[in-house]
């Protein structure tokens, strides 16, 4: 059946607007556009559309308003009305569904699934129109037979059955609206990929259990590592996948404990009553640890989960989320295939890691930091040859260590415009340096975090800040660690030593050492870790590792440094077995400016 073809656009949002514009173009409608409630009115003073398409939440009238102002006037009060309300707003959909809209449209929108929609009430619209068209003309044709009197039984019976066929069809059409309108709800508690409740149904349930006082217990499942699926296999694989995880799931339930799906790939199992959380949790892992099959693929994807309980006494849904997903966290942590059952300390922790996070975002935009000055001194002539940049964070409740915030930072990518700042100051401290001491060959090492490497343009702003603090060539380290070598595939080690920055080793033979890599890269400085000095004399192997290190150091050209030297004994052992540099509290403590400059002998 042709439908008709204009349709009203009603939405705040203009790229909504431009979307919808292009489908229905797409299709051949004729579109009009309007941005709020009196705009659309005005519009259908003017030209009456056959369809609208109607925001729910809009500045000035609402789509609720709108539509009731539509509705007053006999003129529009038969032209339907889809609402367009966004996934979460499920009791918008039932609000607009009891107002008398026809329909609703979820954003993000699907082309597939708006297109379909109009062209269904549009269908539905002219049917109706077409049955009342067709009804004024059997009045017609009765008043017509009714002055033939010798045909009146024949009239009446022909009127009979077609009135019938009208109101059958009529009635297969309510049929069908009534059968929409129970998927569209079905819809909006349900996940479509995996069919599992969703969130909304999930919080219903919670709601329901609180208010009851059924005991019950809470399970969030969070698959390890499944991004690594989604990003090597694609989307449509990492789809499947999770259907696998869903139906594997619901295999390990009994039919009162149901799964449901939060999001990506997380899942949120309720547990009433029959078993404990721990055990439900004990069997979804040991499920886990078999492979998945999935579109000619097969992977082992293991899984971290967070319990808590109707003993914790919770009085909002959202509240048990909140404490579930801590103890998830918590359980991932720990290491894949493991469970972590929710305590109130978990809570505590997450607040003050929240906290630390919040103030570590205003103390970088405060710039409430400083920089901490370590010196490398020759284990032959006790002359200092540079120093270590080490920071600190002013905080009003006092310094805080870097091994506090920076671990924050890397998870936050706060570490990115920190780490700047840090290069920033570090040169400019050297550079001051330099100028008072011109003939002091001193260099200064500076941290750098693995994450740091991802940033964009990340070399050529190094080179920038070297041009803008304009230190001496040649001064300037980049500590990194070994890991780093290892996660990192853009280090650009030959612009570095172009613009005069070396590299530097960290905590050198404390994780996986790569002897081909530091053949490979051109690097200048090995730190031999603390670790390995703190039971030298007692200790042969450490000695056997350190002379390894240093032998390797100097057949590849490189500078070894011994970190963490306290004793006079360390630094006679270390000497002897060819270290020529140390860093450690034998010979300092990390210094502030001033007392740095002091040391060097300014």
């Amino acid at each position: 059946m042709p439908y008709s073809n204009t349709i009203l656009v009603v939405d705040d949002v203009p790229a909504n607007l431009a979307i919808l514009a292009d489908f229905l173009s797409e299709a051949s409608f004729e579109i009009l556009v309007a941005q709020d409630g009196e705009s659309a009115i005005q519009k259908i003073n003017y030209v009456i559309p056959d369809l609208i398409l109607l925001d729910i939440m809009m500045p000035g009238i609402d789509g609720f308003e709108t539509y009731k102002r539509l509705k007053v006037n006999p003129l529009w009060s038969q032209i339907p009305v889809i609402f367009i309300t966004a996934l979460s707003e499920t009791d918008n959909v039932v609000k607009g569904l009891s107002l008398g809209a026809v329909d609703y449209i979820i954003k993000p929108f699907q082309k597939e699934e708006v297109l379909a929609r109009i062209k269904t009430h549009l269908e539905v619209r002219n049917l109706t129109q077409t049955i009342e068209t067709k009804n004024q003309h059997l009045l017609q044709e009765i008043v017509e037979h009714a002055k033939a009197r010798a045909d009146l039984k024949q009239l009446n019976q022909e009127l009979e059955n077609r009135v019938k066929e009208r109101t059958a069809e009529v009635s297969q059409t309510l049929q069908d609206l009534y059968r929409s309108q129970a998927q569209l709800e079905h819809n909006a508690f349900h996940d479509s990929l995996t069919g599992l409740p969703n969130r909304e149904w999930l919080i219903k349930q919670l709601q329901e259990l609180i208010a009851a006082n059924t005991s019950y217990s809470v399970l969030f499942v969070d698959l390890d590592r499944f991004k690594i699926i989604n990003d090597s296999l694609g989307h449509l694989a990492g789809d499947e996948l999770l259907k696998c995880v869903a139906k594997r799931i619901q295999g390990c339930l009994k039919p009162s404990q149901i799964a449901t799906r939060m999001g990506g790939d997380e899942f949120v199992i309720l547990v009433v009553e029959t078993e404990t959380g721990t055990s439900v949790a004990q069997k979804l892992l040991e499920q886990f640890k078999l492979p998945f099959k999935f579109n000619d693929y097969e992977a082992i994807v293991e899984a971290s989960i967070g319990i808590t309980s109707s003993a914790m006494n919770y009085q909002q849904p959202m509240d048990i989320l909140r404490d579930v997903d801590i103890a998830m966290y918590r359980a991932k942590k720990q290491g894949s295939g493991n469970y972590q059952v929710f305590d109130p300390q978990m809570q505590a922790d997450a607040s003050a890691r929240l906290e630390l996070e919040q103030d570590l975002r205003k103390a970088i935009a405060q710039q409430d930091f400083c920089l901490y000055y370590q010196p490398i001194v020759s284990l032959i002539t006790e002359e200092i040859k540079g120093f270590e940049a080490l920071i600190r964070w002013n905080h009003a409740k006092g310094i805080i260590s870097p091994d506090t915030f920076i671990p924050v930072a890397e998870e936050t990518g706060l570490i990115n415009p920190l780490g700047w700042w840090i290069l920033r100051e570090a040169c400019s401290q050297l550079r001051r340096w330099q100028e008072e001491l011109p003939d002091l060959p001193l260099k200064l090492n500076v941290n750098f975090s693995p994450i740091q490497f991802q940033q964009v343009n990340f070399f050529e702003q190094i080179a920038e800040i070297l041009q803008q603090t304009g230190i001496n060539k040649n001064t300037l380290n980049i500590e990194i660690t070994e890991s780093c070598l290892l996660e990192t595939t853009n280090l650009n080690f030959e612009f570095l030593k172009a613009i005069g920055v070396g590299i530097c080793i960290d905590d050198f033979c404390t994780g996986y050492s790569s002897l081909s890599l530091l053949k490979e890269l051109p690097i200048d400085t090995l730190k031999i870790d603390r670790s390995f000095l703190q039971n030298l004399a007692r200790n042969p192997n450490d000695t056997s590792l350190i002379q390894t290190i240093i032998l390797l150091g100097k057949n590849l050209n490189m500078e070894i440094v011994a970190e963490g030297v306290e004793t006079q004994e360390q630094i006679e052992i270390i000497r002897e077995l060819g270290c020529i540099l140390g860093q450690g509290y034998f010979f300092s403590r990390p210094l502030d400016s001033h007392n740095a400059t002091r040391f060097i002998g300014l």
